[in-house]
């Protein structure tokens, strides 16, 4: 009878054992997905299917808003934002100046200072693009122009003696007098004096 009853005595004690387990770890499992799934102002979120992210209120936020730099978008690419004044990149989540005049060039100062205080589509916060940024318009099997053309119809190319490039914000590396360009007749990378007045496109994103 006693050897019954502590074999009944130690399945039990088993049992509760495995209770207690199985709920801690469900507990701590539970935690981490919570953990995982709660943005810097401690929304639940899940993920969607279309890469984005969905909040607990109902708003979504999708790949585009915040892009990865590996991806290749071929169709439905760009889109004109602003009123039209603007063009939004999904590849890269950069938003590019759409209408450019193509009677008015500037030196590198000039660009730098021209963008911060452009007007675009009812918004400010532009300014000139790196070369990285501005090398993402370059379609690498198109000339005349190398980019775009259906959606960059005024872009500037083959002008002045091929001076058709557009100012970015970076430096030449071996000196400060020089900076880089896109000349997009034929897509190439160049440097010039900043002195020398050359076409700007302005961008707008989170520097």
């Amino acid at each position: 009878m006693r050897s019954k009853l502590t074999l009944k005595s130690s399945i039990l004690k088993f049992l509760t054992i495995m209770f207690f387990f199985i709920l801690t770890t469900h507990t701590a499992f539970s935690e981490m997905v919570l953990n995982d799934n709660v943005n810097l102002e401690g929304e639940l979120f899940i993920e969607n299917s279309e890469g984005g992210i969905t909040f607990y209120d109902g708003s979504r936020q999708t790949a585009a808003a915040a892009p990865s730099w590996h991806q290749i978008i071929s169709a439905g690419r760009f889109e004109k934002v602003l009123g039209d004044a603007a063009v939004l990149d999904r590849e890269t989540g950069l938003v590019w100046e759409l209408n450019t005049d193509v009677n008015v060039t500037h030196t590198w100062d000039g660009a730098v200072m021209h963008c911060y205080g452009a007007t675009i589509g009812g918004r400010k916060g532009w300014r000139l693009p790196t070369i990285s940024e501005l090398m993402t318009l370059v379609e690498p099997l198109n000339i005349n122009p190398a980019t775009q053309e259906n959606i960059f119809t005024n872009i500037q190319y083959g002008q002045d003696d091929n001076r058709d490039g557009y100012w970015s914000s970076t430096n030449k590396l071996n000196g400060s007098t020089d900076a880089m360009l896109v000349r997009f007749s034929d897509g190439l990378l160049v440097t010039n004096v900043k002195g020398v007045d050359y076409y700007v496109r302005a961008v707008r994103s989170a520097e």
